[in-house]
């Protein structure tokens, strides 16, 4: 698919324990080429996540790279002729091959493992491969015929094979991605409306491109970029009145999950998870519960990643494994330089979420808490009501414990279980705080604060898997809500809520 689907004892791996879990999620940063400018742009990531694909800047010129986390860097040369210079967008399904452009003495051609593909003979000799198929034989990209620019397709050592354009219009496609399996090839092509979105099924001998269509709003305009492993789920870019995602099926057709200046770069293997970019130039991940996110806050606050990424603006997600669980892109580090990076996830037993900093919905009367503190709004003590997960969520063995600290010194708290984030994570401004939960609520119990502190459960309590009554294999959201009396600060309510805190069960 896609990958947009110096061996160095130095990786800047940076690994960090969640803070609830035995699970380790890291954050590595690529090292660039020795002997050039500090750059490295990565394009994708193979389906198993072992490896990623870009381009580096070495003593020599631009040169394609490969980056493990055991064999870190390694530039791969170029194509025989012409000034050095090489490209890496695409892998397959193992990250044995790779694939993209190098430089000959004519011009510039598709290679696939530093080896020539060729071109299509026309007005001048360029190609490149975009995307290959998970066992490494099709590549799929552009060439430069005798008509102009046209999508094409290379099998195995075969000379390309165009793949013809849209009716209507000036003669012009481009092929971005393939399916894994190597029977679907998506891309774009410009049709008697304007550039349109494709694709073609190779299965069909005499098959043509099938134009998509674009999102209702603005002008005529969609490009498709990414596909799932057999085809069935497309995603692009359309023009809706300014950019946005678009995600097909034929069931749907083109639908706007993320919303308006997003472009998707890659999606997982069944289409269901995609990462790109933002206006602003923000890397965002879109998922069908949550719908479209930063991605940065995700690392930073689900995955346990807030002290690698301390300093860091994730600019851009141009890879994700199959499984979601590989993620990489650009981003500027604390120093401010562009570079690329690579997060692999584990998600932890439970993590927090919906905090009182300004990075979700508004606390009411600006009673924001400190960056990273990772609790509530501010309460009449200054203070930001917390809520921890300890012990383990096993439905078989619960010995999960909820605590709320940094609440008023005496007063209750009620404990409680939804099944469902409150504004997908963010909140909604309530009281004095924000209401991080929703869906079917369980009320779990209410317990006074000493010292401004208090658990649940305790003693002879029911065990919170018991009480909400969980399964294995589900994640339940919780939070307290708890008595703040001064009717004098923010809002004349008389409560607050810590932060909230996601739980995923076992057996």
């Amino acid at each position: 698919m896609q990958a947009t689907s110096k061996p160095s004892s130095v990786l800047f791996g940076l690994f960090v324990l969640s803070a609830t879990a035995a699970a380790q999620s890291a954050f590595y940063v690529v090292p660039d080429l020795p002997g050039g400018t500090d750059y490295v742009e990565l394009r994708g990531v193979s389906a198993d996540g072992s490896t990623v694909v870009g381009t580096s800047d070495g003593g020599s010129g631009l040169q394609c790279i490969t980056w493990t986390v055991a064999g870190g860097t390694l530039g791969h040369g170029d194509l025989v002729g012409g000034p050095f210079s090489s490209h890496g967008n695409a892998l397959d399904a193992t990250g044995m091959h790779f694939a993209g452009r190098g430089s000959v003495a004519s011009g510039e051609h598709a290679q696939k493992d530093m080896l020539d593909l060729g071109s299509i003979p026309g007005l001048f000799d360029f190609s490149e491969a975009a995307a290959l198929s998970d066992d490494g034989v099709r590549a799929v990209g552009f060439s430069v015929g005798a008509s102009g620019y046209e999508a094409c397709i290379w099998n195995g050592a075969t000379p390309p094979v165009g793949l013809g354009d849209l009716a209507g219009g000036f003669f012009e496609s481009y092929a971005t991605d393939i399916a894994g399996d190597g029977h679907i090839v998506v891309g774009y092509s410009h049709g008697a409306s304007g550039y349109e979105a494709f694709y073609r099924n190779l299965s069909i001998v005499a098959g043509t491109l099938v134009g998509l269509g674009d999102l209702p709003g603005g002008g005529f305009s969609s490009k498709a970029y990414t596909c799932s492993y057999d085809g069935s789920v497309i995603w692009g870019e359309s023009d809706g009145g300014s950019p946005v995602a678009f995600k097909w099926t034929a069931a749907t057709g083109m639908t706007a999950p993320i919303g308006t200046g997003t472009t998707p770069r890659a999606c997982t293997a069944d289409g269901q998870i995609a990462v790109g970019t933002s206006i602003g130039f923000a890397a965002v991940i879109w998922d069908p519960t949550h719908g479209g996110r930063s991605l940065q806050f995700v690392l930073a606050h689900e995955y346990g990643l807030a002290s690698a990424l301390a300093g860091w603006t994730l600019l851009d997600a141009t890879g994700i494994s199959a499984d979601g669980l590989v993620i990489c892109g650009s981003g500027y580090d604390p120093a401010g330089v562009n570079r690329g990076w690579v997060a692999r996830l584990e998600r932890p037993a439970t993590w927090n979420f919906c905090f009182g900093d300004g990075s979700g919905a508004s606390c009411p009367c600006l009673n924001y808490a400190t960056s990273g503190e990772e609790g509530g709004c501010l309460n009449s003590l200054g203070l930001s009501g917390w809520l921890r997960a300890s012990g383990t969520p096993s439905v078989a063995s619960d010995t999960l414990v909820l605590t709320s600290s940094h609440l008023p010194s005496t007063g209750s708290a009620l404990y409680f279980q939804g099944d469902m984030e409150d504004s997908l994570g963010f909140g909604t401004t309530l009281g004095d705080g924000l209401r991080c939960v929703s869906g079917a609520i369980v009320r779990l119990g209410t317990k006074f604060s000493s010292g401004g502190t208090s658990s649940f459960p305790v003693g002879t309590d029911p065990r919170i898997s018991v009480r909400g009554g969980v399964l294995p294999g589900q994640t339940r959201f919780y939070q307290s809500w708890y008595r703040n009396a001064s009717t004098s600060f923010c809002t004349p309510a008389t409560y607050n809520y810590t932060n909230g805190v996601a739980v995923a069960w076992s057996l």
